[in-house]
């Protein structure tokens, strides 16, 4: 039994967090005031907290990108068929695993909107290009045939973004 500093009641040692700067290696607080105190802490110091977890992504997004190549594959498709979307550019080697123009992906996504879909609303809040077989799926980078189909333009569509959202990294059939 311990006693929690903040509410001061007696509870079991489970009810309290792990703390390696503690005697005890417990926290002060139990889980529940901790928990409150958190909540609180949040909403008086939003931007703070924003802030520090910008950051936080900004610095894992790093850390990913130099480690893990499969991620670095990811990001780069992404960008590269944003790029065609948005300004019809395109490098070579994206041409290959895309196996078509800048103007015929735009055509062939134009034929897969649905009621309410342009290009005006494209992005975060509007719709996004899905791949019907997840980036996700490209374990390495030495796996082009895997690359090859992921990337091709019959693979994507376009998908609201809530709908796009609620599928994640999942192959669904018939999209």
């Amino acid at each position: 039994m311990k006693k929690c500093g903040k509410c001061e009641k007696y509870q079991v040692v489970s009810e309290f967090y792990k703390s390696k700067s503690n005697k005890d290696g417990l926290t002060g607080k139990c889980k529940k005031c901790s928990i409150q105190y958190q909540k609180q802490y949040c909403k008086d110091n939003k931007e703070k907290v924003k802030q520090r977890e910008k950051q936080y992504r900004k610095q894992y997004k790093k850390r990913k990108w130099t480690t893990d190549p499969a991620y670095r594959i990811q990001c780069s498709l992404r960008a590269g068929i944003r790029r065609i979307i948005k300004t019809g550019s395109k490098t070579q080697a994206l041409k290959d695993y895309l196996g078509c123009s800048g103007q015929e992906l735009k055509q062939y996504i134009e034929s897969q909107f649905k009621l309410g879909m342009n290009w005006d609303n494209y992005g975060l809040k509007g719709w996004h290009i899905d791949h019907r077989i997840p980036i996700i799926t490209i374990k390495s980078e030495d796996d082009i045939a895997q690359l090859k189909i992921v990337c091709h333009y019959t693979n994507l569509q376009p998908l609201w973004a809530k709908e796009n959202q609620s599928k994640g990294a999942k192959i669904i059939k018939n999209c």
